[in-house]
């Protein structure tokens, strides 16, 4: 399900009026609903690796959980747990980022070896994912 909101800034307009602003941006969100979440989707379960590669392409994630029974939804676990489900959603979110830093660790790393300090930005990029790393793990 996807569902595009325009947010509201009436203030905006005559802001943009008094102060001479020849562009004005409102505000898009656009929520999609990406269901399917399980424990091991890291490593293919469920939706697994679907669901995830639509995560990656997001610029943000907020998260909702069920906390009701409702006898003609099913649950994935047998039944509502929203703790639960937080930690399984956050865990395998956390093993998709080791993932992927460590793919891409190891493409700036050959970078880093062949440019050495004449690409500082490859370093830097090097040397933060390798402390993101560390946290995530």
């Amino acid at each position: 399900m996807r569902v595009e909101w325009k947010c509201p800034t009436p203030g905006l307009i005559g802001y943009a009026i008094i102060s001479s602003l020849h562009h004005v941006f409102l505000l898009t969100f656009s929520v999609v609903d990406i269901a399917g979440l399980v424990r091991g989707a890291s490593e293919g379960e469920g939706l697994g690796n679907a669901f995830l590669s639509h995560i990656g392409s997001c610029d943000a994630i907020f998260s909702m959980m069920r906390i009701f029974e409702d006898p003609d939804v099913s649950h994935v676990d047998g039944d509502v747990d929203p703790i639960r489900d937080t930690e399984t959603i956050f865990h395998e979110l956390r093993l998709k980022d080791v993932e992927y830093l460590t793919n891409n660790i190891e493409k700036v790393a050959k970078i880093v070896a062949r440019m050495g300090d004449k690409d500082k930005a490859a370093k830097n990029e090097y040397e933060t994912m390798l402390k993101a790393r560390t946290f995530a793990k």
